[in-house]
């Protein structure tokens, strides 16, 4: 069971818009007050999928936040998986979850 409270999830939920790089060894960055490790970060402009993988220092649990599409071609990627009846950011989200099973 995670001990990663409510308010913390919706804290990486919003700093997963922030453009975010890996840490570096022995760097963390704080958010809503919490230290964490930025783990990976996946932005790949073709699928418009978004995602950030965090690690908290106190728990160790990791996180993934998936951010919705938000740039300009949103209308775009999102119309062509509509019509196509494909998700294409799916793979990328799996890539993200597959790092952190890596991780444990």
């Amino acid at each position: 069971m995670s001990s990663i409270t409510r308010q913390q999830q919706a804290d990486l939920a919003k700093d997963a818009y922030e453009t975010r790089m890996v840490t570096k060894p022995g760097e963390s960055i704080t958010i809503g007050g919490n230290d964490y490790k930025v783990l990976a970060v996946r932005n790949n402009p073709v699928t418009d999928y978004q995602g950030t993988v965090y690690q908290d220092l106190r728990t160790k649990e990791i996180v993934v936040a998936h951010r919705g599409t938000a740039s300009v071609t949103d209308d775009v990627i999102d119309l062509a998986m509509v019509i196509n009846s494909v998700n294409y950011q799916a793979a990328e989200s799996k890539k993200q979850c597959l790092y952190c099973q890596e991780q444990l």
